[in-house]
């Protein structure tokens, strides 16, 4: 797996998804805690009790989206290390990944907030501004977590590294949207026990949510090997 990540070759889509659903396959439950520690606050949203327009359930709303603004970036952080040590066949290890997570969360915060808010501004603008930005700012996340760049320079390293490879970027992202939405479909089976959908929705948003950060991940050390001969032991050296 790391030949296939590090490889100087040009990546495929094939190639992405296949590293990443093996990386997936192998560090499942590791990478599930690490996803889940991502998206929590998000999770517990839709189990929130009374009228979703009530004052009540709108103020803890907000209370959850304000969690996520925490707990995101240390574990998307820490999903992306867990990426790395799966690559290099090494067992995952919750604790070291959290901490890794945790160590440059200020910085993922930054550059995670500017990247939702000039994403969701070019949405505004007819919705196809918005898409340009995503998929230019589609590595940045993980510039921040490897790279010593601020949260600017990560902004602007994530523009440069994608050129050339935005609609692997695009497909990247339609392919996990589309299987999200395939997955979700499955509840309607059992429509009426309404327990039953919201905690398969849960565990579909947690294991797409985790797969998304998987697959960026590896297209991020793909693309770095094919642009600039990135070896594992640079990252190893950033995150050891």
């Amino acid at each position: 797996m790391r030949s296939a990540i590090f490889s100087q070759e040009r990546p495929t889509l094939g190639a992405v998804f296949s590293t990443s659903f093996r990386i997936l396959g192998q560090q499942f439950v590791p990478l599930m805690v690490l996803g889940l520690v991502a998206y929590l606050p998000l999770l517990l949203i839709q189990y929130l009790p009374g009228d979703p327009t009530s004052i009540t359930r709108i103020g803890l709303a907000c209370v959850f989206l304000l969690a996520w603004c925490f707990t995101f970036p240390i574990g998307y952080g820490a999903a992306f290390h867990g990426v790395f040590q799966a690559a290099m066949g090494r067992p995952i290890d919750v604790g070291q990944s959290l901490a890794s997570g945790a160590k440059r969360f200020g910085r993922t915060l930054g550059v995670a907030f500017l990247s939702f808010l000039l994403i969701g501004l070019g949405t505004l603008l007819f919705i196809i501004p918005g898409v340009i930005v995503a998929l230019r700012l589609y590595l940045s996340l993980q510039v921040a977590a490897v790279e010593s760049t601020g949260v600017t320079e990560s902004l602007k390293r994530s523009t440069t590294l994608t050129e050339g490879f935005r609609a692997m970027c695009f497909g990247s992202s339609l392919i996990v949207g589309l299987l999200n939405m395939a997955i979700q479909l499955v509840p309607l089976a059992f429509a009426e026990a309404q327990a039953a959908v919201l905690l398969w929705n849960a565990g579909a948003m947690l294991v797409t949510g985790t797969l998304s950060i998987v697959v960026s991940g590896v297209l991020y050390f793909m693309i770095r090997a094919h642009k600039e001969s990135l070896g594992a032991e640079t990252v190893a050296a950033v995150f050891e």
